[in-house]
């Protein structure tokens, strides 16, 4: 909700990057609180690959604005 509320608030960030760390942030609780059986090459290759890029992003945007 975070990322959408900056997305809403200040337009920083798109709507495709507030989703896509919105689900980063579900995958951190489910890793965090143990919800269930973990496919540890998923999130390997989402912590590894997509999220070091939607950081980045991030980070660009809100440096830039």
């Amino acid at each position: 909700m975070l990322f959408l509320r900056l997305k809403q608030i200040f337009i920083i960030i798109s709507e495709r990057l507030g989703e896509k760390l919105k689900d980063a942030k579900r995958m951190r609780n489910i890793l965090a609180h143990e919800y269930g059986a973990v496919d540890d090459e998923v999130v390997f290759q989402a912590i590894s690959e997509e999220l070091s890029d939607d950081v980045t992003e991030f980070l660009i945007k809100i440096k830039n604005n």
